[in-house]
């Protein structure tokens, strides 16, 4: 259940039994050959170095994961400044506009 929990990310289906679970892991990866792993009842067992081959395209597919969300939520964040920084500078321009276009002092006007 360990390799279940821990290489979710890799699944395209949610309702799999462990051991089918465990080929579409490995075949995913490259790594389904009957000599290079046995599937025991609870465990599967793998030859050197497949454990650590396995966790550096975990570790790929985490990390394209967490750069996508990132970019997303920066995305967001800069749309949402950009908004508020429009909103203030029309608010600005009409206020502006008010001021010279209709001066308060009408003895004297406001030249451009």
């Amino acid at each position: 259940m360990f390799i279940c929990a821990r290489y979710k990310e890799f699944l395209l289906f949610n309702k799999v039994t462990a051991d089918y679970l465990y080929e579409i892991i490995l075949s995913s990866c490259g790594l389904f050959c009957c000599f290079l792993l046995q599937i025991g009842k609870t465990k599967v067992f793998l030859r050197a170095g497949q454990m650590a081959d396995l966790d550096t395209r975990r570790s790929e597919v985490l990390g394209k994961a967490a750069s996508i969300i990132q970019r997303k939520v920066r995305t967001f964040l800069a749309c949402r400044s950009f908004v508020l920084i429009r909103l203030s500078v029309i608010k600005i321009q009409a206020a502006c506009r008010g001021i010279y276009l209709f001066p308060r002092n009408i003895s004297s006007p406001v030249e451009f």
